[in-house]
């Protein structure tokens, strides 16, 4: 079994053996899944990939998939004035650090349309101390000295639950 845990393919027919499509599916999940990890099931007619982790505490999904148990933080931030180029490439250099910190799931930054100087991170992560222990990483390190120069005003953290609707 992958590292990830079991992915378990839910479709109105069970079927015994992976189709091509569905080897063509995972390659573009986040984690490179073996076909041993990749079991099929029936789940009353609703056809929902479930990718499983190694954690009783998750069931991740992607693509519109329901997560469980992982929290949502949003960090909310406006650029100085002249600084947005240095600000992305700052982004550029330091998020593959926080996509490979235990616990986070995904990160997504958005630029808002009407005010180009603000920045929305969008952040899964399996926990809030996954998420408390990043951020104390981050400052301990400096990093985070260095963006606030960057940065006009203060920084907002939101955390948020899912309702699983």
């Amino acid at each position: 079994m992958s590292a990830i845990g079991a992915i378990d393919f839910f479709r109105t027919t069970a079927s015994p053996t992976p189709k091509p499509w569905m080897r063509a599916l995972f390659t573009q999940l986040e984690s490179p899944i073996s076909e041993a990890s990749i079991g099929i099931g029936c789940d009353a007619g609703y056809g929902r990939l479930v990718r499983r982790r190694n954690s009783a505490e998750q069931s991740h999904y992607l693509t519109g998939v329901r997560i469980s148990m992982a929290i949502q933080v949003t960090i909310d931030m406006s650029a100085r004035e002249g600084r947005f180029d240095d600000l992305r490439e700052w982004f550029v250099k330091n998020l593959p650090g926080t996509r490979s910190f235990p616990g986070n799931i995904s990160v997504e930054v958005a630029r808002n349309q009407d005010d180009p100087a603000h920045i929305l991170f969008v952040e899964k992560w399996d926990k809030r101390s996954d998420f408390e222990a990043y951020l104390a990483w981050r400052d301990e390190s400096g990093v985070i000295a260095e963006l606030l120069e960057m940065l006009d005003g203060e920084i907002t953290f939101r955390y948020h639950d899912f309702l699983g609707v």
